[in-house]
């Protein structure tokens, strides 16, 4: 019997033996199922499958479904031989398969780097890679990836991270991706990289907004650091103001001399990683309004008078004005900057003007005089003298009054002084008429009482020193209410006359002819008459003594 077979279609179908994705490309290590999708005709003849390139597990005889694992990074040949049987028609179906598994391995310069400092990154011992992708791990719009083609040395790229990541700490994950020529096997290694940033800033006494660049002269400045960083390590800090002076502190204190636009900065250096970052401000200081201040010498109590007062602006505009004394504050002033007010006061002022401009600045105080008559004080003074004795009258209560005494009789030195002497005898009550000049506020009157006190007594002394030494000098008769002196006679203790007076005060001087006498006793007489017309007579001795 002759048997005529037809021959067989030979084919089959590859796939990933745990997922079941049919392809052709595999990552290592792969499990590959192959399932024969042969045919023929009739459909029951019997067939034989030889299955070849399925490495240690060929040939498999007659399985339709093989699988088998591979290890290797290649490029195999897979074939399916189908063949009818006895006859031995035979059809084969080839398909080629590609098993990849590509390494790489990364370096980095540094793991801690500033912000904006370039970073090296390097790809190491490349298999089975042709191509790949560094990601910063920061958004999008820092240009996120570079893509390297494949080189034949393992190449530097460079890369600087110019803003901070949202995570607080600074940590991003730098990310290589990379794959097999073929693109069926991705890839990628990682590693954290810490982002160093100084948000260098510092305020001026803790003000905000406007108020920490501008302000007015006179005022201290205190440049207090205030800049923040994620760095491990002790910030250093360096100022500069009025582009001359510099410091090292935290805290920077200054008060500038005059008004202008000044240069602050700070540089805040991390000494450790070399991180740095400036913050730099316009100071400006504003000059400063100045004021006058004008009022009239004198008044009297509650009469009317004007002050008038000014200022100018520090820059420019209008101003505001506080007068003190009574409080009249923030009131504005004319369009030019001057204001009169009508006041009047009841004692002596120093009046005050301040002025305010526009950016808030304060002048120096602006200041004047006026000076308020006041009512002479009361006074009524007494006093007792013995007869003959002269009182000098003391009505002082100011250089500007004008005093004018009654009654005007002969016992007066003067009637329109202050301080007259009077040598009255008998009692009398002086007044005096006190008028301030040149204003006229006050016209008062003052008493003066002086008490005559008729007493009479003739005295000698007992003894005296005439060597010229200034003191005791002389002898002579002394007393009270003595009006004349009759006589004044000095004798030896041999009854000679050496010396004879009948002048008050006039005295013997120890000398007889221009010549020193002994010491000894002499005798003396006296005669006095007083304001009453009494003789009072006295004699007696004395001691002479060198």
């Amino acid at each position: 019997v002759f048997v005529v077979q037809n021959y067989p279609n030979a084919n089959f179908v590859l796939a990933d033996a745990i997922t079941g994705e049919v392809k052709n490309k595999f990552c290592m290590p792969a499990v590959v199922q192959f399932t024969s999708t042969s045919t023929i005709s009739p459909s029951n003849t019997p067939i034989a499958l030889n299955w070849n390139g399925l490495g240690n597990s060929q040939p498999i005889v007659p399985s339709s479904v093989v699988a088998t694992q591979y290890t290797n990074n290649a490029v195999y040949t897979i074939s399916l031989s189908v063949s009818t049987i006895p006859s031995q028609c035979t059809s084969t179906k080839v398909y080629t398969i590609a098993v990849f598994r590509p390494t790489a391995g990364m370096t980095i310069s540094q793991s801690t780097i500033c912000l904006g400092q370039p970073l090296e990154m390097k790809i190491l011992d490349r298999n089975g890679v042709e191509w790949w992708v560094w990601d910063y791990g920061v958004n999008s719009a820092q240009s996120n990836t570079i893509l390297s083609v494949l080189q034949p040395t393992n190449p530097s790229h460079f890369y600087s991270y110019t803003s901070f990541p949202a995570n607080p700490s600074g940590t991003v994950t730098l990310r290589m991706f990379y794959i097999d020529p073929a693109g069926a096997c991705p890839a990628y290694k990682d590693t954290v990289i810490k982002l160093l940033k100084i948000d260098a800033d510092f305020k001026r006494n803790n003000e905000l907004a406007k108020a920490d660049t501008i302000h007015c002269l006179g005022i201290p400045d205190k440049f207090t650091f205030n800049s923040a960083s994620n760095s491990p390590s002790t910030l250093a800090y360096n100022w500069t103001y009025a582009n001359a002076q510099s410091s090292n502190s935290s805290v920077l204190n200054y008060t500038a001399l005059t008004a202008g636009i000044y240069t602050v900065a700070i540089n805040v250096s991390d000494p450790q990683f070399g991180c740095t970052a400036t913050k730099v401000k316009k100071i400006i200081i504003n000059p400063l309004p100045s004021a006058y201040l004008s009022v009239q010498d004198t008044s009297c109590p509650q009469v009317p008078f004007v002050l008038n007062g000014g200022g100018a602006p520090g820059v420019s505009g209008g101003l505001t004005a506080t007068l003190n004394p009574g409080g009249i504050t923030n009131f504005s002033m004319s369009t030019q900057n001057t204001f009169s007010l009508n006041t009047s006061a009841l004692v002596s002022t120093t009046y005050s003007l301040l002025v305010t401009d526009e950016n808030g600045c304060v002048s120096p105080a602006a200041t004047d005089y006026i000076f308020v008559q006041q009512a002479a004080p009361q006074i009524n003074w007494d006093t007792t003298v013995v007869i003959g004795q002269t009182v000098q009258l003391n009505a002082n209560v100011g250089s500007n009054y004008t005093y004018t005494w009654t009654p005007v009789i002969d016992h007066l030195n003067c009637v329109n002084c202050f301080n007259p002497v009077t040598t009255t005898t008998v009692d009398i009550t002086y007044s005096v008429t006190l008028e301030d000049h040149p204003l006229s506020c006050f016209k008062s009157v003052n008493t003066y009482k002086v008490k005559i006190n008729l007493i009479t007594t003739v005295d000698v002394p007992t003894a005296f020193t005439p060597n010229e030494d200034g003191t005791n000098d002389f002898i002579f008769p002394d007393g009270w209410g003595i009006k004349k002196l009759n006589y004044f006679k000095v004798y030896n203790r041999w009854g000679q006359l050496l010396f004879e007076t009948n002048e008050l005060k006039h005295g013997w001087d120890g000398k007889f002819n221009g010549v020193p006498q002994n010491m000894e006793t002499y005798v003396y007489q006296v005669s006095a008459e007083s304001y009453t017309k009494e003789t009072y007579t006295k004699s007696g001795t004395f001691k002479l003594i060198r």
